[in-house]
């Protein structure tokens, strides 16, 4: 293990940038915060239906048994100023669009979206525990060729005819498929929870080490931990750091509640 001889020397914050529930940026969080505005809600209807998920009953299986969050609302994503064709654009989980949009914010901050640096000697470090949604959503449309086959073989549609059942596989697999976008050589990429970091690097042309970390809910502390130790090595100069995070996903919520992890 390398010495680290810098280890007490001061780290500068020169910009914030961020996106949080009922705060768009960081004056409207600061806001709030002095406010003392409760930004915790009901799970918005757009989201998910919680009526399907939830009970009060703490050993139901499969069901949450909290139906409140953090929730941002109003996000929209414009790719253009960032020079990131539409196309890409809409592969990209919202988590990688937070990221970019909370980057420019925190360099608009700084000064460094006009002032010249060394993009090779900037890195850009995120924690990240459990990627985003527009993964379950993806699956979901690959998926559909095992529901297809579960209602073509089901024994309660028996009675009906080949051509009835394939009609009610058809209307299922469109419902399911409906509003998704097909999945290209964009989805991926748009979706893995590496690419987080990668994606901001390569939106704002940053060159020095890229990479997510996961230290579950500590994800974010480790992070900046880890562009502390890299200032302070020397291994680069500046670096974009922080969380983010979005899995409010159904799933989530039933998987913590069976741990007793949420209110």
């Amino acid at each position: 293990m390398r010495e680290n001889i810098y280890s007490t020397e001061p780290i500068a914050i020169i910009g914030l940038g961020g996106i949080f529930p009922k705060a768009a940026d960081i004056p409207t969080f600061w806001k709030n915060i002095l406010g003392k505005v409760d930004s915790i809600i009901e799970v918005p209807a757009d989201r998910w239906d919680w009526h399907l998920y939830y009970s009060a009953d703490h050993s139901a299986p499969d069901k949450t048994y909290s139906k409140i969050g953090g929730f941002i609302q109003g996000f929209k994503f414009d790719p253009l100023p960032l020079r990131i064709p539409p196309g890409v654009a809409k592969q990209m989980d919202t988590v990688q669009q937070y990221a970019v949009v909370a980057t420019a914010e925190a360099l608009k901050d700084s000064g460094y979206d006009k002032k010249p640096f060394d993009s090779a000697r900037t890195a850009v470090i995120f924690g990240n525990a459990m990627g985003g949604i527009k993964k379950e959503a993806t699956d979901q449309r690959v998926y559909t060729a095992e529901i297809r086959k579960r209602i073509t073989e089901s024994k309660g549609l028996s009675k009906l005819d080949d051509k009835t059942r394939e009609a009610v596989a058809d209307e299922i697999e469109a419902s399911i498929k409906a509003g998704l976008s097909p999945i290209t050589e964009d989805t991926m990429p748009g979706e893995l929870s590496n690419v987080i970091a990668g994606r901001v690097a390569n939106v704002f042309n940053l060159n020095g080490p890229n990479f997510t970390v996961d230290a579950a809910c500590a994800a974010s502390l480790a992070a900046i931990s880890q562009a502390i130790n890299g200032l302070r090595l020397r291994e680069f100069d500046m670096a974009v750091t922080g969380g983010i995070d979005q899995m409010m996903a159904p799933p989530a919520f039933v998987k913590f509640c069976k741990i007793g992890a949420l209110s």
